[in-house]
């Protein structure tokens, strides 16, 4: 009792959803299909078929930490929407460095780094840093459904207060 045309040009594009939580859609997946019949008639699942991830970094080249909003951390850009342009990163670390080579702010925390980043001080003293150029070792590892090599993003920062 099948009809001879194919089901899915009968399908409104509004039956067909699916709503990301997650703003990664890192993973592997399968899909099946479900009618209305009483009881419901599921289809096998498709093959599975997996994604990985896009790494989106977007860092400032300048800041300043004076009090004064919207500038007033080293942290991954804001789009228009606030949102920060940083995904699908699995782990990273952030390391800051005066012109000296001196280490001067250092994280692996993606909260923090997202919340706050770097407010200008000398992680070790406590002390507001120079105005300046310095220079960040940005190691990160993509999400992936495989193992990924680290990956090395290196720039330069300018702060001015």
């Amino acid at each position: 009792p099948w009809p001879s045309i194919p089901l899915i040009a009968n399908i409104d594009a509004s039956q067909m959803q699916y709503t990301i939580t997650n703003p990664s859609i890192v993973g592997c997946y399968a899909i099946t299909a479900v009618d209305d019949a009483t009881p419901a008639n599921e289809s096998l699942l498709s093959e599975v078929f997996c994604i990985d991830g896009c790494p989106l970094i977007e860092l400032p080249n300048v800041f300043s930490p004076n009090g004064n909003p919207p500038n007033n951390y080293f942290r991954p850009v804001r789009d228009a929407n606030g949102n920060p342009r940083f995904k699908d990163i699995e782990k990273f670390t952030l390391q800051v460095f005066n012109r000296w080579g001196s280490l001067v702010f250092e994280t692996s925390d993606p909260d923090q780094f997202v919340e706050y980043g770097w407010e200008g001080k000398d992680q070790s003293t406590g002390q507001d840093v120079a105005d300046g150029v310095y220079f960040y070792v940005f190691t990160y590892q993509p999400k992936s459904v495989v193992v990924q090599t680290e990956k090395v993003l290196n720039g330069t920062v300018t702060l001015f207060r």
